[in-house]
């Protein structure tokens, strides 16, 4: 166990330190920071820095823990503008990925063959990317190969009888299922299907009733922490669905008049994806299928399902209109899958010692060269992984955001604030590289309807983007849907950079960071809504302390 333990301290020390000196070539030499990176780093500093700071402001579209993890980093001076604090969380999440690659190989009977797993993991250009620019899809990664761990552990134990680590194992599973949760909407999926292999596995290896008491165990943590974001969304934004159908939702964005894919073309277009990003991928789910069903073996059959069940849920996201096109980084998570699946069907005894150095010399050398060459047919987004594999080929960054880091160098230089003005359309980033939130009247203040209805004498300057696109879902353009155009009798234009125009609002100066309203944002909360809150925390600090003391009961049985 010590050894185990050093082992996977060491991996994540290595691997952290890759991960982080690629996180410098890639934000601040060749300066290719995804624009969901910059976004979620954004909602962490204006908890502090904004004109309105306040905890609410990490928002209630994207799930909290991504932007948590990186509250103490942007209080570093300078570490938040160049986005390291959003790539120090992905960074370690990646090496805390590839630990959990090596351990799970190891639990599978992988003698040193493991790192060849671990390596084509690391050195696959699509990884590097997203564990080095702050995407959220490592700590995904984290939280479903936690969920395969911890399932695979949960099902030995059971084999064995030793239902003390059983519990053990539940209870590390029900904690992964959380943070997939908390991290993004494809861990509800994740968190799901794990709850029905759960149930499964234990209904037909011990009955009905063990299987109802497996899956409230594991189910506990990840059900309440749904609960929670549900009745945060309602008691802060008013509606308990905000972040399914609210303004900013994920719906939003899709195109007026798309109406989503129909499933053939949605289910065509994701194995396309995910066939240019890992072609490993289908072989190693076809094979373990093979070989489970070959051996009758239940525990690779659902573990195959659950890898699966990610293009699926992004299918789904296509044909329902969830999604207008599909970005390679969503599938990111097929990589440690693959690696994953590869150990899966190669585990046991020593009958596979040569074949597990033949299988894992040949992922570690065809999954990274593959994905390079993949990813070059992804079309250009805001968070392409294709603007890496062009620079790792012509050794240089592919030039982005001109424009926004243009206008954020105009406003800094001339002092500008306060701004009125919107995060869609492309504005987060310009406000993200003046690295001043402050100066800002955005959404999250609780004044800025007011200040939306009537800037004079409340705003110095109004920022619009161009009103096609995200820019149709700005505030300002649908308020004054002539002002980009041709202004306003209370606004003319300062500057214009790209699709972006600066208006100077007519009138006296106002005061900066002055907040003008109380609260006005979602519906009144009722008396009892704050001690609910403290109780429903508490009963959560409860439920955790108890699970984390579960496993050293266990430990030595």
């Amino acid at each position: 166990m010590r050894a185990l333990r050093r082992e996977s301290v060491v991996l994540v020390a290595v691997l952290f330190g890759w991960n982080l000196g690629w996180a410098w070539v890639v934000l601040v030499r060749w300066g290719l920071i995804p624009a969901d990176a910059a976004a979620r780093t954004l909602l962490a500093a204006e908890v502090f820095f904004s004109r309105d700071p306040k905890l609410s402001n990490l928002g209630f579209v994207r799930l909290p823990l991504p932007a948590l993890l990186q509250l103490p980093l942007v209080l570093v001076p300078g570490l938040w503008p160049t986005g390291l604090a959003g790539a120090t969380v992905s960074a370690l999440a990646g090496a805390a990925a590839g630990a959990l690659i090596n351990d799970i190989a190891r639990a599978l009977g992988w003698g040193r063959s493991r790192w060849l797993l671990v390596a084509a993991f690391a050195l696959n250009p699509a990884v590097i990317y997203v564990s080095a620019s702050g995407l959220t899809e490592p700590v995904l990664m984290v939280a479903a190969l936690g969920l395969v761990r911890c399932f695979l552990g949960w099902a030995d134990a059971e084999a064995k009888g030793n239902r003390r680590l059983a519990v053990a194992w539940l209870v590390g599973l029900g904690l992964s299922g959380a943070v997939g949760v908390l991290t993004r909407y494809e861990g509800w999926l994740l968190g799901t299907v794990m709850a029905l292999m759960v149930g499964l596995l234990a209904l037909k290896r011990s009955g009905a009733d063990a299987a109802q008491a497996a899956v409230l165990v594991y189910a506990a943590p990840p059900a309440y922490a749904v609960f929670l974001w549900v009745f945060f969304n309602w008691l802060i934004m008013g509606d308990p669905l905000y972040f399914a159908l609210g303004p900013y939702a994920a719906r939003a964005y899709v195109p007026a008049g798309t109406e989503g894919f129909d499933p053939a073309a949605g289910i065509r277009a994701v194995v396309d994806a995910a066939w240019h990003l890992s072609p490993l991928f289908f072989f190693a789910t076809a094979g373990l299928l093979a070989f489970s069903l070959i051996r009758w073996d239940p525990v690779g059959l659902l573990l195959a399902a659950f890898w699966l069940s990610v293009p699926l849920f992004i299918a789904f996201s296509l044909v329902s209109g969830q999604l207008a096109s599909i970005q390679y980084c969503y599938l990111t998570p097929l990589i440690p899958g693959t690696a994953a699946l590869v150990a899966l069907g190669l585990r046991g005894g020593s009958a596979y010692v040569r074949w597990r150095y033949l299988v894992g010399l040949l992922v570690a050398l065809l999954g990274p060269s593959t994905a390079l060459v993949g990813v070059l047919r992804e079309p250009m987004s805001a968070n392409s992984v294709r603007v890496f594999g062009e620079a790792l080929i012509f050794r240089e960054g592919t030039s982005l955001w001109t424009s926004e880091r243009e206008m954020a160098q105009y406003l800094t230089t001339a002092g500008a604030g306060p701004i009125l003005t919107d995060t869609a359309g492309g504005v987060e980033m310009v406000i993200f590289f003046t690295g001043e939130p402050g100066r800002f009247i955005v959404p999250g203040d609780r004044d800025f309807e007011t200040v939306l209805r009537d800037p004079v004498g409340k705003a110095r300057y109004v920022l619009v983007p161009a009103p096609a696109g995200t820019g149709r879902l700005h505030r300002v353009n649908q308020v004054y849907p002539g002002l980009y155009a041709s202004g306003a009798g209370w606004a003319s234009l300062e500057k214009e950079v790209g699709p972006y125009r600066l208006y100077r609002v007519a009138g006296p100066p106002p005061p900066e960071r002055a907040i003008t309203v109380p609260p006005a944002r979602g519906s009144p909360a009722p008396g009892w809504a704050r001690p609910a809150v403290l109780v429903l925390i508490a009963a959560g600090i409860l439920v955790v302390g108890a699970a984390l003391l579960r496993p050293r009961s266990a430990a030595g049985s």
